[in-house]
């Protein structure tokens, strides 16, 4: 072996080792530093963990959630539009013009209402009892329709522990077809049906 090629191989030797010491990846230190203000705390950095999705690949859970508007409605609550704001499974078209007037005869339109005894809340007027039997329906149904059982057990849960009068649009149209059960239900509102466009 001669003397150049010797030199040679030692440099590229030298060479191959500056350069993996140089382009590996950073060595994570495990306690928390002002550099990861994230690890300052004694929370896990998921409330869940993250699951793969077959190929190795890893997905935070909640991306996998569906896209439901918030329980908590704020900012207006007259909202005379004739549209429903929920058109899922327990949507019907037919009924539409009944829904609408007994949500002018029971609140005026206003899904803030309250009766003047406070017992009958939001724009259909439920209980309490009945806004807690529809959240437990509520829940059924989402999981009937996909959503994940944390997502569907979390909003339902949010809905029984929320007066009705402050659900969302969406929820309390939701609890209105739930409740209406495609005229099964049509007792509920038997003084509202009397002087509406309802059967």
């Amino acid at each position: 072996m001669t003397k150049p090629f010797l030199i040679a191989l030692i440099a590229g030797a030298v060479a191959l080792t500056l350069a993996a010491i140089l382009l590996a990846p950073p060595i994570m230190n495990a306690a928390p530093t002002e550099e990861a203000p994230g690890l300052m705390t004694d929370e896990p950095v998921w409330e869940t963990p993250l699951v793969g999705l077959g190929w190795g690949a890893v997905v935070d859970p909640y991306e996998l959630w569906y896209d439901y508007p918030p329980v908590v409605q704020k900012g207006k609550k007259y909202l005379p539009t004739t549209m429903s704001f929920y058109q899922g499974k327990e949507y019907r078209g037919r009924w539409n013009k009944c829904r609408l007037s007994i949500r002018q005869a029971e609140s005026s339109n206003v899904y803030g209402a309250k009766s003047g005894t406070g017992f009958y809340k939001g724009a259909y007027q439920f209980s309490d009892k009945f806004a807690v039997g529809m959240g437990w329906v509520i829940q059924k149904s989402m999981r009937e329709q996909g959503a994940p059982k944390e997502q569907a057990v979390q909003i339902g849960a949010e809905l029984r522990a929320t007066p009705a009068h402050r659900w969302g649009a969406f929820w309390q149209d939701w609890g209105f077809w739930t409740g209406w059960d495609d005229g099964k239900g049509k007792h509920h509102w038997p003084n509202t049906r009397r002087h509406s466009s309802c059967p």
